[in-house]
């Protein structure tokens, strides 16, 4: 994701920066830190995740809601009607069976949980803080006003372009200002 966002950013910079070569280099290199260092804050958050769900939590009224649709979609064991020693080993696999049950709860809890959190702060470090970064960044490159004449250089060939053009329009004004005094 980090790779595609800093693909989509460098596109853009390419696209809205053409002829600025200074430009679009320092651009390209602040949106590259800038990923790199979203990309660390990102993982740095996920490990806190991963820690906290060490942790075994979630709330009673969730785990509840939960535990009885488990409990519901789990087979029922065929009890017999006759008493027989084989009703210990009944018991331990009931008690083994409901352990099942509330550990397959919390990890659909736990799982779920991280099914949305993993790319609601994948996305949010990676595409809104990057783009709110890079913004910043760019921001702060116009208000030094030392540095702004060396990233507006153009390449000479559209320099070049530009002069013959403006040539062109100063001789196309002065022949229609000879054509409207006649």
């Amino acid at each position: 994701t980090g790779v595609s966002v800093q693909s989509v950013l460098n596109r853009l910079a390419l696209e809205h920066f053409e002829g600025f070569p200074n430009l679009i280099k320092l651009t390209k290199s602040k949106i590259d830190e800038i990923r790199q260092k979203q990309e660390m804050v990102a993982e740095e958050l996920l490990r806190i995740v991963f820690k906290m769900e060490k942790m075994v939590y979630t709330q009673d009224t969730m785990y509840s809601n939960k535990l009885n649709q488990t409990q519901d979609n789990w087979p029922k064991p065929q009890m017999s009607s006759d008493l027989n020693p084989e009703r210990l080993l009944i018991s331990v696999d009931a008690d083994a069976t409901a352990m099942s049950i509330h550990l397959l709860t919390y990890f659909q809890i736990a799982s779920g949980r991280l099914a949305d959190l993993i790319p609601m702060v994948v996305r949010f470090y990676l595409l809104q803080e990057a783009a709110s970064e890079v913004q910043k960044e760019m921001l702060g490159f116009l208000h030094n006003k030392e540095g702004v004449e060396d990233l507006l250089l153009e390449e000479d060939i559209i320099a070049e372009k530009r002069m013959i053009l403006q040539n062109r329009l100063e001789r196309l004004v002065k022949a229609r200002q000879i054509l409207t005094r006649c």
